[in-house]
């Protein structure tokens, strides 16, 4: 979290606060997600003149976490989270020897849906 929150601090960006948060824990437990809809295509990017191919599909994932991140007074458990959305993975650039592909770029083609349970620890506080 520090680190980013010294990137967003460059681009002025209050992150008031988000530079003492940390994760204590990040395990996703050992249920993997669900890939649907998959789609690959070839494309070529005139701008920079560089083949790529690119993977399309759903990912849906809900499972139980074991998640802890450290807000300044308080501890937050992160016990279950999902999340579906389109994603893109585009594997460029190509090249002509193996690996043949160089590297890969990962994301989310909107905005996904995300859902999680939590409760807060520290400070006299419980939910």
């Amino acid at each position: 979290v520090k680190e980013h929150t010294e990137i967003l601090r460059k681009f002025g960006v209050d992150v008031s606060g988000l530079d003492s948060m940390g994760f204590v824990k990040f395990d996703l437990g050992s249920k993997p997600a669900e890939l649907s809809d998959m789609e690959l295509t070839r494309r070529f990017i005139k701008s920079t003149e560089e083949k790529v191919l690119q993977l399309d599909g759903l990912v849906t994932y809900d499972g139980e976490t074991d998640i802890v991140i450290d807000a300044v007074v308080v501890r937050v458990p992160i016990t279950r989270i999902g999340f579906r959305g389109r994603f893109s993975v585009l594997l460029r650039p190509l090249v002509g020897e193996k690996p043949i592909i160089a590297g890969a770029q990962i994301f989310f083609l909107d905005v996904p849906d995300i859902d999680y349970e939590f409760s807060v620890e520290g400070a006299g506080t419980a939910l």
